[in-house]
Parts: C-alpha cells; sequence; structure tokens
C-alpha cells in the first residue's frame, strides 16, 4: 500500500513541476496548498482508492489559480487506454461538490471551527498538506473536538454502514470488527480526548490512545493485516468488492502471499479479537 501512495505522490509532483514552473503566473499559490484527506492523507492509498482532496489558496482564488486546478482535474480522470489513474472525490468541501473549486484557507477554518458536521469534522481529521507529513489542524485542534451528543450522532451513522459478517463470508471493510469500524473507533476516541495528532496515519492515531499498549499494539497488527488482505484480495480477484467468501476464488493464492495457512479463518479471528478490543478501550475509558 506504501508503495502506491509513493507513486500518486509522485505523479502529483510531477504533475506540479509542469503547472506551477511559471511562477508569476499564479502567484501566490503553491503544491503546500493542496490538501489531501482520507486514505491519500493516511498514506494507506490502495489500487481501489480514489483520491480526497481540496484545493486551498492564502488569497482569495483567482482565475488562473482555479484553470490550474481544473486542468489537473483534468489530467487525473482522462482515461487512456490503460484506463484512469485515480478516481477523485471532491466532497469534503464545505459545500461538497456545490461551492467554489478553490476554498481560501482563513475561510475554510472558519467553517470547521463554526460550522462543520461531525461527519465532517472526522474526515478532517485525516487532512495533511501534499508533500506535507504533519496533521493539518494540529494548531486548530479544538475546532475538531466533539462532545458527547456528536459522538452518539457519528456512532449512528457508522452503525448504517456495517454489515453482519455469516459463516461463510466476511466483508473486509464493512464487517464488525473490519477497517470501518476499526478506523471509526479510533477517530472517535481521538476527537473526543486530550491529546493532539501530529500525524493522520490510522496507526499513528491509535498510537495516541489513552489505552494499554498490549492493546495498541495488537490494533495495530490487526489492522494492518486488514489492510494488506483488502488489497492482495482485489489484486488477485481484480475487482473492487471486500466480501470473502469461504470458498471465494483465489483465496488459496491469497493465503501464500499473506503467508498464513486459512485466510478465511485468520480473517474471522482478527475481525473477532477487534471487535473485543474496542470493548476493552470502552471500558477502560
Amino acid at each position: 500500500t506504501l508503495l502506491y501512495w509513493n507513486l500518486v505522490n509522485l505523479s502529483i509532483f510531477k504533475f506540479s513541476q509542469h503547472c506551477f514552473k511559471f511562477k508569476e503566473y499564479i502567484s501566490g499559490w503553491t503544491m503546500s496548498l493542496f490538501l489531501t484527506m482520507g486514505k491519500w492523507s493516511g498514506k494507506e492509498l490502495g489500487v481501489r482508492s480514489d483520491l480526497d482532496f481540496v484545493f486551498l489558496s492564502e488569497q482569495e482564488p483567482s482565475g488562473k489559480q482555479i484553470k490550474v486546478a481544473r486542468r489537473m482535474i483534468t489530467l487525473l480522470t482522462t482515461r487512456s487506454n490503460a484506463g484512469r489513474l485515480y478516481d477523485i472525490d471532491l466532497r469534503l468541501k464545505p459545500n461538497e461538490n456545490a461551492g467554489p473549486l478553490i476554498l481560501h484557507r482563513p475561510a475554510f477554518l472558519k467553517f470547521i471551527k463554526n460550522r462543520a458536521e461531525p461527519w465532517q469534522k472526522q474526515a478532517y481529521l485525516r487532512s495533511r498538506l501534499c508533500g506535507q507529513s504533519e496533521f493539518f489542524l494540529k494548531d486548530h485542534f479544538d475546532f475538531l473536538r466533539l462532545n458527547s451528543q456528536q459522538i452518539v450522532d457519528l456512532d449512528n451513522i457508522h452503525k448504517k454502514l456495517l454489515k453482519p459478517s455469516t459463516a461463510t463470508s466476511i466483508d473486509i471493510k464493512h464487517a464488525p470488527g473490519g477497517l470501518l469500524q476499526t478506523e471509526f473507533t479510533v477517530q472517535k476516541k481521538i476527537l473526543s480526548a486530550d491529546g493532539v495528532p501530529q500525524h493522520t496515519t490510522t496507526t499513528s492515531l491509535i498510537d495516541l490512545l489513552n489505552a494499554d499498549e498490549k492493546i495498541k499494539e495488537k490494533l495495530k497488527k490487526n489492522y494492518r493485516f486488514l489492510r494488506r488482505l483488502e488489497q492482495i484480495f482485489q489484486i488477485t480477484n481484480d475487482s473492487s468488492s471486500t466480501k470473502v467468501g469461504a470458498k471465494s476464488n483465489n483465496l488459496g493464492r491469497v493465503s501464500k502471499m499473506l503467508g498464513v495457512e486459512n485466510v478465511f479463518a485468520r480473517l474471522e479471528t482478527v475481525v473477532s479479537e477487534q471487535q473485543q478490543l474496542f470493548k476493552e478501550l470502552d471500558l477502560n475509558h
């Protein structure tokens, strides 16, 4: 997964060299104001990921800046004989797909502080300026903190996304104990705690939890397994599906690549362990 993240960052960087070589043409706007989010920010991009980001500007955006931003979107999304580089998602802007393409940075921060919904604050927890490693809002983290009612509201949203497992089928992403619940559980803890994140990877957020070190190490180990399984399963099946059946095609090949004897049995164990760890987090904190 890290390889794909490096490749996409390289492609963006090379593109930026082309678009921004005439600095006087777009004075005052640099790639440092290209805000990545989601898996891209968290260095977890995979073969079926999309790119979550927003364009920012220190000044009111100019027509020249908007032209460059549109050109960048075109280059990222134009379909060639080899397919499209990545799908993009601009819905994490304050007005989702509506509103200006480039956001004035002070206005964006004001929106986060005063009007952002809980689910948007959760999304902005994973925000990082392109070319930097630190969390974008580390100096404004109070804007993101959630109260108990907002946590309940988030829980209600998350519960609707879960898909119960069966004896013959487990969804790596949507199963209880899967990727989504792991990420959501950790993020909710961070957003209602006192610590301030410095980085945006899921494992770095787990490190920030006020929990026993053994619990955190198990959470990280299981999360890494789920993330690796997701990518290998999608590659071997040439599909975006994350639903693993006990008799899915290529399971033997997936098991071999992961170095486990029975990948479905291992997946059952991991999601069960994660659910137990979530309970321990709630009991202790």
